[in-house]
């Protein structure tokens, strides 16, 4: 059985020991950084709610995060970040895809040449028998 809690200290203290960062953060001291989450207990997640420190390691993904604060400073609210302009990168991704995407077709059709040798690698390979399903299922 896995131990959620270890885990948890792994990712909080360990990780910042590892970092060399442990007086700094990994957790909440005075004088130490404030790094903070709040999550919202209502998500499925959390449902049923049985064991919170479990329940962040092996099911939490970071849809039931509700604020975030980083050294103090309030980065995540309801879902939404606040140090940056989210329409503005929006606004930027859809102005800069088309042209990306032209571009991905041109070196796609570049490729092509070298299909039919790639085909051939696959089913040379999966003749043998390797003791395994490799398509999982």
């Amino acid at each position: 059985m896995v131990d959620g809690p270890r885990y948890l200290h792994a990712a909080t203290l360990g990780g910042a020991r590892t970092a060399l960062l442990e007086n700094v953060t990994g957790s909440l001291e005075p004088g130490k950084a404030a790094d903070v989450i709040m999550l919202d207990l209502n998500a499925y997640a959390f449902q049923p709610f049985n064991d919170a420190q479990r329940q962040i390691v092996f099911s939490e993904n970071g849809s039931s995060i509700e604020l975030v604060m980083v050294a103090g400073h309030i980065v995540v609210r309801d879902r939404r970040l606040m140090t940056v302009d989210e329409s503005a990168i929006l606004r930027e991704i859809r102005e800069t895809v088309p042209a990306l995407l032209v571009e991905h077709g041109e070196v796609e059709a570049r490729n092509r040449v070298f299909e039919p040798w790639f085909a051939e690698i696959h089913r040379r390979a999966t003749l043998y028998d390797i003791g395994m399903n490799r398509y999982g299922w």
